[in-house]
């Protein structure tokens, strides 16, 4: 019985964990929306990196900032900016 326990208890620990990853991926790419600025509509521009690899893209217009991590999902050709 406590092996049944152990095993539902880390089962479920793994799908919230699954879970919280799809969310956060999902809210990145919200908030890049492909390299154009969700509030006044231009072009992103990268500005720094983080020392794990996160990126920060920000607009000059309205000052707008996002950091990207999950690069392969969400990054998206932005004009001739480096990706």
């Amino acid at each position: 019985m406590d092996l049944l326990i152990t095993i539902s208890v880390f089962t479920l620990f793994i799908g919230f964990c699954i879970t919280m990853m799809l969310s956060c991926r999902k809210s990145e790419r919200k908030s890049w929306n492909n390299g154009i600025c969700p509030k006044c509509g231009e072009n992103l521009t990268h500005f720094d990196t983080d020392s794990q690899g996160g990126e920060g893209w920000g607009c000059d217009k309205c000052n707008y900032i996002t950091w990207v991590s999950y690069k392969k999902y969400v990054y998206k050709k932005n004009n001739n900016e480096r990706i």
